[in-house]
């Protein structure tokens, strides 16, 4: 996840600003964990759809190995839409992201709206069939 981080850190240093999906605060660059939103301990998804920069006390504290509440998804998609908007800012994100996207969804329109909307269901599809434990707001 390093090369992921760089091009994070890149961006942020350009101006780009990242919000953690989870809690809705900003994330200083010297201050945020790149976090899984489909945890590996539940699948080892290392796809940039599943990388997003998070505050790192509630990764740590409050999310840790499990998934997001349906609430918590729901409240999270527009944050989470600008956070694949950002990645496009990148050429080599951009790229790493269709790639990936490609790889795990068949999209006819790959867009932050289109990936957003593809992992929530995808997130909810592993918890109904997994029986994971979810976390709250």
């Amino acid at each position: 996840m390093t090369w992921e981080r760089n091009q994070i850190d890149l961006l942020m240093q350009e101006g780009t600003s990242f919000t953690c999906p989870w809690t809705g605060r900003s994330l200083p660059r010297e201050a945020y964990q790149l976090d899984h939103i489909v945890p590996i301990a539940i699948h080892p998804f290392h796809e940039m759809w599943n990388l997003v920069p998070a505050d790192p006390a509630f990764n740590m504290h409050k999310k840790r190995d499990r998934l997001p509440n349906t609430d918590v998804l729901q409240s999270a998609m527009p944050r989470m839409e600008i956070t694949y908007g950002n990645y496009a800012i990148a050429p080599d994100l951009a790229k790493a992201l269709r790639d990936d996207v490609s790889l795990r969804f068949s999209l006819l329109d790959v867009t932050p709206t289109t990936i957003t909307r593809s992992v929530v269901d995808l997130v909810e599809s592993i918890a109904e069939a997994r029986n994971v434990e979810r976390f709250s707001g």
